[in-house]
C-alpha cells in the first residue's frame, strides 16, 4: 500500500484513506456531477453569482456584485 503522500496510484488527489473512500467519491459524483471540484471562474460563475446575490440580499454588501466584480483584478491580468 502506498503512503497518503504518494504521487502514484488511483488516489493521487485524495490526501486521506478510508474504507469508505471509493463509495464516498462515487456518491459525491452521482449527487454533484463528475466535476464537483470544478476549477476556474467560468465553471463556478453561477455559484459565485448566487453567493454575491445572497450577500447583497442579506445586507453584507452595499451593492449587488457580480463574479466579474469580485474577480476584476484576475480578469484584467488574463
Amino acid at each position: 500500500m502506498r503512503s497518503p503522500g504518494s504521487r502514484h496510484g488511483p488516489f493521487t488527489e485524495f490526501p486521506y484513506n478510508s474504507p469508505w473512500l471509493i463509495a464516498d467519491v462515487e456518491d459525491a459524483a452521482r449527487l454533484m456531477g463528475a466535476d464537483y471540484h470544478a476549477h476556474g471562474l467560468e465553471k463556478n460563475r453561477h455559484a459565485v453569482d448566487v453567493f454575491c446575490r445572497s450577500a447583497f440580499e442579506d445586507g453584507l454588501t452595499r451593492r449587488r456584485l457580480t463574479a466579474d466584480d469580485v474577480f476584476a483584478d484576475f480578469l484584467k491580468s488574463t
